[in-house]
């Protein structure tokens, strides 16, 4: 087992684990890296906020009381200056990690936003932005600058979005429950009647009070799910599309091969052969 044993901070760019590729743009430093079986990393800190999206294999991450569970095709925000420990899984694990320099900070500081807090997406927006920005990180034509900076600007947008606002105010233990029955049923076909029958509310009051306070609706929710676990299965496992797109709850192979490169703006395919094969 790999341990580093003395808490530190670390420089810009350095994260323990092997580097894979590293590129610099707009004053972010983006790096996939490599960390080997069972490592175990001690508390530290680094200088920069910085996003990161599990590629491949899990580990545990601790700061302060809590513990995350990071899986594939998570994405997580950590805060410049954030002490956690990382415990890495039985099996070979890869990470690609985007730091933002004080430039990223000051631009949301003049819109009188902070980002001074953890947060994690299981699902969303922010988790196919960063899955276009890790492809992204590899073109290397003269436009690959430009669109590296839009998908950060709209990653930090989506970030800001969730960590203000609606965000903060207290989930209604109904809405919670729904959520939940959603996400345990989400490759299933379930009526919004259904879901607002079990929790003991209207339909229409169900919809309105998930769209306020999820920021889209049960229906963006449930694709989002699904294409979630598309990913996973697409980058854990050889099985055929067609079985994903069933077992994912969408009608066909056209169905779902729409729906993924809208939301991710890849095919299966690509995802896979991008995800699966560096």
């Amino acid at each position: 087992m790999i341990e580093h044993t003395q808490a530190q901070q670390l420089c810009p760019g350095q994260f323990f684990g092997a580097v894979v590729k590293e590129r610099t743009v707009a004053d972010s430093i983006l790096t996939e890296y490599s960390y080997a079986a069972e490592t175990n990393i001690r508390q530290h800190s680094h200088p920069l906020a910085y996003f990161s999206i599990i590629l491949q294999g899990t580990y545990a991450e601790t700061h302060g009381n809590r513990m995350r569970h990071c899986r594939p095709s998570m994405l997580f925000f950590h805060p410049a200056g954030e002490t956690h420990a990382d415990r890495f899984g039985d099996g070979p694990c890869r990470i690609f990690s985007f730091e933002l320099g004080t430039h990223w900070l000051n631009r949301a500081a003049d819109c009188s936003l902070k980002l001074d807090r953890p947060i994690e997406f299981s699902s969303g927006a922010a988790v196919w932005l960063a899955s276009r920005l890790y492809q992204e990180m590899y073109e290397t034509d003269v436009a690959s600058s430009l669109t590296v900076e839009g998908l950060l600007l709209e990653i930090v947008a989506e970030t800001v979005r969730n960590t203000t606002g609606n965000g903060r105010q207290k989930v209604r233990r109904w809405l919670e429950s729904a959520k939940e029955i959603i996400t345990a049923n989400f490759a299933e076909s379930i009526s919004i009647d259904e879901i607002a029958e079990a929790v003991g509310v209207h339909p229409i009051h169900l919809s309105r009070e998930f769209r306020r306070h999820y920021q889209q609706t049960i229906g963006d929710f449930v694709r989002g799910l699904r294409i979630q676990s598309a990913c996973h299965e697409l980058m854990m496992t050889e099985t055929p599309l067609l079985e994903i797109a069933v077992a994912c709850g969408f009608a066909d192979h056209a169905h779902f091969t729409r729906t993924f490169k809208r939301i991710t703006g890849l095919t299966p395919s690509q995802y896979r052969a991008t995800f699966a094969s560096r």
